[in-house]
């Protein structure tokens, strides 16, 4: 199993820093940085014995670096029409986040606008942090939670072959492609199927029965 924490557009390079720090604090050293701030000194002095979770982190443009990963859980604390299951913080442990072989990401927003409706659009679940008078966190504070949350998971008791977000949206193409104009594709239906197939965290042998279905 492998955990990364990837976050989107942030704004200031000692938030970087700090999220680092908080990584490191509770074992994780997976980061993904989407379209970041530049990375100063600031960012290396906050992040203290996490140096090297940005030394070593992976930087990218957009939203590609994501297809790789199996489970793909967004936080925001803004009230969106998702159609996504909310989850609280405590209950990651029964999300299956165990599993051997399986590549999970956890998405960070901007400081101030939270994550993109882009990088909501690929998430499985949206992970809500209950505060008091629902108060919101600072960004490091939010990860090191969540990771203190992640850091007590058995991570061998079973295993499961579920499909990473690159094949979900190759099927997502391949029914595009199958049934345009044919008058099935309503405007949203296939916002709405991949919604859908996010939301039901498919094994690749249950992709591939769908494709003899919408496909072939």
């Amino acid at each position: 199993m492998s955990i990364a924490i990837v976050l989107e557009n942030t704004s200031h390079p000692g938030n970087i820093g700090a999220a680092a720090r908080a990584m490191y604090t509770m074992g994780f050293d997976q980061l993904i940085l989407i379209n970041p701030c530049k990375i100063t000194e600031e960012s290396y002095t906050r992040a203290r014995l996490g140096r090297k979770i940005i030394e070593n982190a992976q930087i990218a443009e957009s939203i590609d670096c994501l297809a790789p990963f199996h489970q793909i859980y967004g936080t925001t604390c803004r009230q969106r029409s998702l159609h996504l299951p909310v989850i609280s913080s405590r209950e990651l442990s029964s999300q299956g986040l165990s599993a051997q072989d399986t590549h999970t990401a956890i998405l960070f927003g901007n400081e101030t606008n939270g994550l993109s409706n882009e990088m909501l659009g690929v998430c499985q679940a949206i992970i809500e942090i209950s505060t008091y008078q629902n108060s919101s966190l600072n960004l490091s504070h939010a990860i090191q939670l969540i990771c203190y949350e992640l850091s007590g998971i058995n991570t061998a008791h079973y295993k499961q072959d579920l499909s990473p977000l690159e094949s979900r949206l190759q099927f997502l193409q391949q029914v595009k492609k199958k049934h345009e104009g044919s008058g099935l594709l309503l405007p949203h239906t296939l916002d709405r199927l991949k919604i859908i197939l996010n939301k039901s965290k498919l094994t690749e042998d249950e992709l591939k029965l769908l494709y003899s279905f919408f496909i072939q």
